[in-house]
């Protein structure tokens, strides 16, 4: 769905910035969601950044990563945030235990491109073997955790979602950042499979963003 062009993404982020930072900055205050400078060298465009996507994860009250990674050196925490521009934000957890994962997943009522809303869907269940080790065999494929953090802004595109993947391993937290079609097909594999396999009812909206 080609929804918005990147010269309108960039209005829409500037209206959201406007609007929203005070609020996510109090909300995640005590225990900030990503490391400093993390998306940008240039401190507006990443607080930008950092204060919409925080606003959403703190919607959902998930936890940070960021945060987890230095307290806890021995976690394997893997989470995908998806922002669909005109449609419900939606983020799922994964956490191994004891050599499998539990997942966690939530979805908003809000609009990905602006404000969040509440939850309306909360799952957590633990996942078999031959769901974990699927997981597993497509973060092998896709290894977000050697990605860089963002691509280049010249190829981004017009698909109207973020594709958001956090991963701490051993106590290293990384994070990829993607704009609509700019993902690699591993990349966008994986970002699909964790939301079937969420359960939430979001994969007509995903391919709807997914269309020619």
């Amino acid at each position: 769905m080609r929804s918005v062009p990147i010269s309108a993404r960039r209005f829409m982020g500037i209206v959201l910035l406007v609007v929203a930072p005070l609020v996510a900055r109090a909300a995640v205050a005590d225990e900030p969601y990503f490391p400093d400078l993390v998306f940008d060298r240039d401190r507006g465009a990443n607080d930008f950044t950092v204060d919409w996507y925080s606003k959403h994860l703190a919607a959902m009250k998930e936890p940070s990563l960021w945060a987890l990674s230095r307290k806890d050196p021995a976690a394997t925490t893997y989470r995908f945030l998806w922002l669909p521009t005109f449609h419900h934000p939606a983020a799922v957890r994964l956490v191994e235990s004891d050599g499998g994962g539990m997942l966690h997943a939530v979805l908003l009522d809000g609009k990905g491109g602006y404000e969040p809303g509440k939850v309306i869907a909360s799952i957590r269940r633990k996942l078999n073997d031959a769901e974990w080790k699927e997981v597993r065999r497509l973060l092998d494929r896709a290894r977000p955790w050697d990605l860089p953090t963002t691509s280049d802004p010249l190829l981004d595109g017009e698909d109207g979602d973020q594709l958001i993947v956090e991963t701490v391993r051993a106590g290293k937290y990384h994070i990829v950042d993607r704009w609509g079609s700019t993902e690699t097909a591993d990349y966008r594999n994986l970002c699909r499979h964790l939301l079937a396999l969420s359960g939430l009812d979001v994969m007509k909206t995903w391919k709807e963003y997914r269309e020619e």
